[in-house]
C-alpha cells in the first residue's frame, strides 16, 4: 500500500512515513552533496546524525545524477522505518522527493543514508 507522503494542514505541511503512512516523524540524519562543477565525481559530501559527522571528497551516492542535492532521514515512531526527503537540484530545477529507506549501518565507514 502506498502511502502519500506530504499532507497540507493549515498551511503546514507534514511528512508521512513511506511505509506506513504514520505522521510520528523524528529527524534522523542530515546529508549534503556539493559537487566540485557540474557532472563531477568528487566535491563534498557531510553526513551528520546524532553528534557524529563524516566528510568525504567522494560525491557517490549523490540522488543527482549531475549536481548537488541534501537529504533528510526521519524515522517513524510508529513502524521504526525510516523515510527520506530529498532535493535534488536538476538542470536549474529542484526535485523534492520522498522515499521509504533502510537506515544506514556503517556510520563510521562514510557510507550514505541511501
Amino acid at each position: 500500500m502506498k502511502h502519500p507522503a506530504i499532507y497540507s494542514m493549515d498551511d503546514q505541511y507534514v511528512i508521512y512515513c513511506a511505509h506506513c503512512g504514520g505522521e510520528f516523524m523524528h529527524q534522523r540524519d542530515v546529508e549534503v552533496f556539493h559537487r566540485d562543477e557540474e557532472d563531477s565525481l568528487t566535491g563534498l559530501h557531510a553526513w551528520i546524525r546524532g553528534v557524529e559527522f563524516v566528510t568525504t571528497e567522494s560525491v557517490e551516492g549523490n540522488p543527482s545524477g549531475r549536481r548537488d542535492a541534501v537529504v533528510l532521514g526521519f524515522w517513524c515512531e510508529q513502524c521504526e522505518s525510516t523515510t527520506v526527503l530529498e532535493f535534488i537540484q536538476h538542470k536549474g530545477t529542484e526535485w523534492v522527493e520522498v522515499k521509504a529507506n533502510e537506515p544506514a549501518e556503517a556510520l563510521a565507514e562514510g557510507t550514505t543514508i541511501q
